[in-house]
């Protein structure tokens, strides 16, 4: 069986990118991947070793993500929204230089739970595009992403985001509390708006607030907010798995939140959920889960608890994922290219 060396935004600290990581070691252990034979690009090396329990590389030291590449077939850009510009060209460019990397040394790059853009820049766009299409197999999660792609001229899989691959962890357990995560955007106008916008909320429905951190920035946003009056939280909670978030819910009675997968652990936990959308994924997944979308201005209001069924499903899919012809075919190259190297 292959080896895979996963390539994301590992190891800065954000939860969401760590659940991509770690569902996607469970996924591939499940496809026959034993895990000593799955690797990771991270910022953190030695931590990301320690959380995700595999070999772990220095995503930003050259001669490792070399060595790294050497040692294994395939490179697995693992979900998340990597290709996108809405600061700088950087990210695209990073990624873009592994693909290019990879498949120079005879790697096989492939592409999983991926969502592309916003890309505003011609370079943004050329980079996104020439990397994706040297993606022998590209997964997007949402359907924007999907048809970028297709304008691309490529051939993408819509699949659910690989945070999905999580079993469901609904709770007849439910609180008074809303779960509140905000995070940084631009200028800060949207995320100060909606924490303006739920603390009016909390004041007219006499509902006490929990802020819910995903990251550091996040953590340092609602605490200027708290401090500041703006944002009446009851606790601060940094949150660094799954299961610390469900018992969170636990306490709670809706969520209202910017980050993507915020969103999705209060669906996992069947909260009522309101979205204040920044990004096109967080647009996207309010469509296929049906969330009411706060704009500044506006009143929040809360979705119907979310389907455990739907949920289920989406964990299925995603778990079977590696059965469609496509993804057996990248294990069957790669297989070629490990005999052939072993070979030569």
């Amino acid at each position: 069986m292959s080896s895979v060396l996963l390539c994301g935004y590992y190891g800065f600290g954000n939860l969401g990118d760590e659940l991509l990581a770690a569902n996607l070691i469970d996924l591939l252990q499940d496809a026959g991947v034993e895990r000593d034979r799955i690797a990771l690009l991270a910022a953190s090396p030695r931590e990301a070793s320690a959380r995700h329990g595999v070999a772990c590389y220095d995503r930003w030291k050259l001669p490792q993500v070399r060595r790294a590449l050497a040692k294994h077939d395939t490179l697995l850009l693992g979900g998340g929204g990597l290709f996108q510009d809405s600061t700088s060209v950087r990210s695209c460019v990073y990624y873009w230089g592994v693909v290019r990397l990879a498949a120079f040394m005879g790697k096989t790059p492939w592409a999983l739970g991926q969502s592309i853009g916003p890309l505003h820049t011609n370079a943004g766009r050329w980079f996104a595009r020439d990397a994706l299409a040297r993606c022998v197999y590209l997964g997007v999660r949402d359907a924007v992403s999907f048809e970028t792609a297709r304008a691309f001229g490529l051939d993408p899989e819509l699949a659910p985001d690989l945070a999905f691959a999580l079993p469901y962890a609904g709770s007849d357990k439910k609180g008074a509390a809303i779960l509140v995560n905000l995070r940084p955007y631009g200028d800060n106008r949207l995320p100060l708006e909606a924490a303006r916008a739920i603390a009016a909320h909390a004041k007219k429905n006499a509902t006490p607030l929990l802020g819910i951190a995903l990251s550091e920035s996040d953590r340092a946003l609602m605490q200027e907010y708290r401090e500041s009056g703006v944002l009446p939280l009851d606790d601060l909670i940094p949150i660094d798995d799954a299961g610390a978030f469900a018992r969170h819910a636990e306490m709670a009675t809706g969520a209202f939140g910017m980050r993507l997968h915020f969103l999705i652990l209060a669906l996992r936990s069947s909260l009522p959920c309101a979205c204040a959308p920044y990004d096109p994924k967080v647009d996207a997944l309010a469509e296929d889960w049906n969330l009411p979308k706060w704009s500044p201005g506006g009143e929040i209001h809360f979705s119907a608890p979310s389907d455990p069924a739907k949920w289920r499903a989406c964990r299925e899919e995603l778990r079977t994922l590696f059965q469609r012809p496509a993804l057996a075919k990248i294990m069957k190259i790669t297989e070629k290219i490990s005999r052939k190297t072993s070979r030569s």
